[in-house]
């Protein structure tokens, strides 16, 4: 029977080692001590850790190779080295040894060490980069980032992330915890009933936390003691008692990987006649409980023990009553039992605490009672550097492969759709946008990245095809019986996709059936209600209806007289409001004018017509039969050109019966209303009768009559200046027009020549500006009279006096 319990427990051994995490395989606590895990017996190895009088952290690389260690305040490197940034970047220091090297450290030094003083989370999403935190006694948390690449590999703090403080006023609890695709930091509030869960997600701390108002004994007993986490993540412990006092007790709560949310505080015992809580541990298959108390103060001494609670039991009462210890202390001084720590064995290990030179274990913690089979002194340190604390729990992620999932999705004639992704959480989109819906309006592929239910990563990836509905226009309106409304379907442009239409008449005629890649239309359509059906060949089918509906017509109306006489106005107008008129008078003229006034240059019959549309472009036409008549009065004169004195004869005329109404000049003509007239020519006039027909239309006629003019040229002139006779020029009495004239002197030279008014201002006896002598000269003048138009020569000579 001992053969067989032996095989079985080194079956659970090994079973259980399988599934340990290499990155706990080296442990660095106490004061420069460490244990190796890579061996079948754990090995002690020397650290440069120091001081831990209580918990520190330390972290290896998926193979199990040390990358660092801490106690809160230094970091040392694999070769056991502070990090350079602590060490103002002199390399090669194992321990602070002066202001200057490993000063200031990561959190001041407020005196004392507290129950849980770092902790180390990996980077979720840069594997090479590593949250430590640091938990000062003054209750102030602060990070830091080491990135394991800098100083040649061998780890160095990230520029600006050094001492970073997170939040002030907690107590002594702090530990990490894997939670679902991200990491959980859990601390312990000092002043109120809360825990403070901040969430490491991706490459950042969320700075606010989810606060869990949760426990049920005084606040000052969550001072000191740690919290644990089971290997599950779905139980934590908190060890907790009032510092100095010697009183404490255990609590037992729900946690929420998801939310990061703690539930149903659990008090497994609260009795201060056994010590206070200091340690807690889980066994690795979630099933025990394992907690330590050390000694009391005053008066009163307790041996440190440990206690085992059997979560397996399910009832609440019945694990509280399960309470049994497993484990007695056999040292006598005071303040001794240190925590407890699941090992990469899966074994569990605690050491008396002060200068204690043993490691004791749990060899089979899965196992109930003393069937766990604790032994004491288990290991042997070669120095006293115990101490209470061990390294505290760390969190790293596995490294998941990424679940892809691919949706085909065709929308068909929407506007927008609404694509889900799976559930989960922290959903981010590629557009930046989070949730887990995503409304999309446009063909293209949408991919979101999230945490699915199983706490992996997962990206799904959704291909959608809007099969977007062609766009309708049509005619809204249309001027009734007109024939001119359209419609027309248009395609999303770069869409070529084939669709058939089906348009369907009010009636419900097909009135026309087609297949295109670029849409369609109809032309010539009157007012109604219209149906189109849209079809693709993937089964996308709809019916849109739209409606014609019909404009009121304008009425056209024409006020205007149907007789005129040319030369008179014709007033037209138009008593309606449409806006729009355009008048036709039948003679070549239009106008855009309300009420125009138009005159009829020629005698006929007219046919005016004046449309109307009105803003919807509705037309209306109405005509109009104007009669234009004219009296066509003839003036004639018996000569066209008489002397002066002479007398000539007027008479009129027309083709049809007329009244003389005036002559003009209208002093030479005493008889308004003659005929015909007779007139005695003085000079050159023009003669002009107005006469009415029965019809009332006036009618114009003149003649001109010409009298030729006397011409005469001086036979001497005197240029002085004295305004008399300064100029030789011809006179006239009636209109000449000097063509040509030339004035020579003695010796046949020409001194002047002329012609138009130039010729009328006359020679002022200077040839090229300067003064002729006096003497004779020659001229000669070539001229046309003003009634004749006659051509007159002149020659003759003219004295120059000087």
């Amino acid at each position: 029977m001992k053969q067989l319990i032996l095989i079985l427990m080194a079956i659970t051994f090994f079973s259980l080692k399988g599934h340990t995490q290499k990155e706990e395989l080296r442990w660095a606590f106490g004061t420069r001590s460490g244990l190796d895990f890579s061996t079948a017996i754990p090995t002690w190895y020397s650290t440069n850790i120091f001081p831990g009088y209580e918990s520190s952290a330390s972290i290896c690389n998926s193979a199990g190779d040390l990358l660092f260690y801490t106690n809160g305040f230094w970091i040392w490197n694999r070769d056991h080295e502070i990090l350079p940034e602590l060490t103002n970047g002199i390399s090669g220091y194992t321990a602070p040894v002066a202001p200057y090297i490993g000063y200031p450290p990561l959190m001041p030094w407020t005196g004392g060490f507290v129950t849980q003083p770092t902790a180390i989370a990996r980077m979720p999403a840069d594997t090479s980069k590593y949250f430590v935190f640091s938990l000062s006694t003054n209750g102030v948390l602060y990070y830091s980032v080491v990135d394991i690449t800098l100083n040649g590999g061998y780890g160095g703090i990230v520029a600006g992330k050094r001492g970073v403080i997170l939040t002030t006023e907690l107590g002594e609890k702090l530990t990490v915890v894997r939670g679902c695709n991200n990491i959980w930091v859990m601390v312990r509030s000092k002043s109120y009933n809360q825990y403070l869960a901040y969430e490491i997600r991706d490459s950042a701390i969320i700075n606010t936390p989810v606060i869990s108002e949760t426990g049920h004994f005084p606040i000052s007993w969550y001072q000191c003691g740690v919290i644990k986490f089971s290997n599950d993540g779905t139980k934590m412990a908190a060890a907790c008692n009032k510092a100095w006092g010697g009183t404490g007790g255990i609590e037992l709560y729900d946690f929420n990987v998801y939310s990061g949310v703690l539930s149903n505080a659990f008090v497994l015992d609260s009795s201060s006649t056994s010590g206070y809580y200091y340690g807690a541990c889980f066994s690795p298959d979630n099933s025990k409980l394992y907690a330590s108390t050390s000694s009391g103060y005053s008066d009163v001494f307790f041996y440190g023990k440990v206690r085992q609670f059997d979560l397996s039991l399910g009832n609440l009462a019945a694990i509280a009553a399960s309470k049994i210890v497993v484990f007695n202390d056999v040292n006598t001084d005071l303040d001794r039992l240190g925590d407890l720590k699941r090992g990469a064995d899966n074994k569990i290990y605690f050491s008396s605490g002060k200068f204690s030179a043993n490691m004791h274990v749990i060899n089979f913690p899965n196992l109930s009672g003393t069937a766990c089979n604790p032994v004491a002194n288990a290991i042997m340190l070669p120095m006293i550097r115990a101490e209470r604390g061990l390294p505290n729990d760390i969190a790293v992620l596995p490294f998941f492969n990424t679940v892809k999932q691919v949706v085909q999705i065709v929308s068909c004639f929407k506007d927008s759709i609404t694509i889900t992704a799976d559930t989960g959480k922290y959903h981010l989109w590629d557009d930046g946008t989070t949730g887990r819906e995503r409304t999309i309006t446009n063909s293209g592929i949408y991919t979101v990245k999230y945490t699915n239910t199983d706490c992996k990563n997962q990206e799904d990836t959704f291909k959608v095809t809007f099969l977007k509905l062609p766009a309708l226009s049509h005619s809204l309106y249309n001027c009734p019986n007109t024939y001119q409304a359209t419609a027309g379907l248009l395609p999303a442009k770069s869409d070529t996709t084939t669709f058939e239409y089906t348009w369907t008449d009010p009636d419900g005629h097909i009135i026309r059936k087609s297949r295109s890649n670029n849409g369609d239309s109809i032309t010539g359509i009157d007012t109604g209600q219209y149906e189109v059906q849209i079809r693709t060949p993937g089964g996308c089918d709809t019916t849109l209806t739209f409606y014609v509906q019909p404009i009121p017509a304008p009425e056209a109306s024409i006020l205007a007289d149907t007789f005129a006489c040319t030369g008179i106005p014709v007033q037209f107008s138009f008593t309606g409001a449409v806006p729009i008129w355009k008048w036709h008078f039948g003679d070549n003229f239009s106008t855009s004018e309300p009420d125009p006034v138009h005159y009829y240059q020629y005698a006929g019959t007219y046919v005016a017509s004046l449309i109307v549309t009105n803003i919807e472009g509705c037309r209306d036409t109405i005509f109009k039969t104007i009669t234009v008549k004219s009296l066509d009065l003839q003036l004639n004169a018996s000569s066209h050109v008489a002397n002066v004195g002479e007398e000539i004869r007027l008479s009129t005329s027309a083709d049809q019966p007329y009244t003389i109404t005036a002559w003009s000049p209208t002093s030479l003509f005493a008889d308004q209303s003659a005929y015909n007239q007779r007139v005695t020519m003085d000079t050159t006039r023009t003669f002009v009768v107005t006469g009415i027909s029965g019809d009332g239309c006036i009618g114009r006629d003149s003649v001109r009559v010409g009298v030729n003019p006397l011409v005469m040229m001086p036979n001497a002139f005197s240029p002085n200046g004295d305004g008399l006779n300064d100029y030789f020029k011809p006179g006239s009495s009636g209109y000449i027009l000097v063509r040509k004239f030339e004035v020579y002197n003695r010796y046949g030279n020409l001194v002047y020549e002329a012609s138009g008014e130039r010729a009328l201002t006359g020679w002022d006896g200077t040839h090229n500006g300067k003064p002729c002598n006096a003497d004779t000269y020659f001229y000669q003048i070539d001229m046309e009279v003003e009634a004749t138009m006659k051509r007159i020569y002149l020659k003759g000579d003219i004295v120059l006096i000087r």
